[in-house]
């Protein structure tokens, strides 16, 4: 994708940079909760890291998710 998108940055740094946070409160508190509560903790971190990466106002998209209309990214067009 990197090659087609020069916006695309060809590592995932980011990736692995974005989990920081969370692999920082693990090793404060030892665990993370339960598995379910985890795995909406990071989808929801996930969805955070994606609209701040578009540039997407936080705040706005969240409420617009929780009254169930969420944003989507767009799909990048095939040159």
């Amino acid at each position: 994708m990197f090659v087609a998108d020069p916006r695309v940055p060809p590592t995932n740094n980011q990736a692995e940079t974005d989990l920081g946070p969370t692999k920082t409160q693990q090793k404060i508190s030892g665990r993370l909760r339960g598995p379910i509560t985890t795995r909406h903790r990071l989808d929801i971190a996930g969805y955070i890291s994606t609209l701040r990466k578009h540039g997407v106002d936080v705040l706005t998209v969240l409420g617009s998710a929780v009254t169930g209309m969420p944003w989507t990214p767009p799909v990048p067009s095939q040159a």
